[in-house]
């Protein structure tokens, strides 16, 4: 899982600008990711694609969003 979520993480660097992302902090079942300067659907749209992420690492979680302008970290828990 940390594997996929570093790619994500590099995808979200390639293709949002000016926005960033990164890891804060993973563990055995879990990860703190950061998304700052990304504006659109932070609540729905990415926390979609985190779901999506997790599927396609093969384990079931919850993701769960903590808003913090301009930025918004998002606990992974499977």
């Amino acid at each position: 899982m940390q594997d996929i979520l570093t790619a994500f993480a590099k995808a979200y660097e390639l293709t949002l600008e000016p926005g960033r992302a990164s890891v804060l902090e993973h563990g055995d079942n879990y990860a703190i990711a950061r998304l700052e300067d990304v504006y659109h659907f932070v609540d729905s749209h990415h926390v979609g694609a985190f779901e999506g992420a997790m599927k396609r690492a093969g384990v079931k979680g919850r993701v769960t969003i903590a808003l913090r302008p301009p930025a918004a970290d998002f606990l992974l828990e499977w």
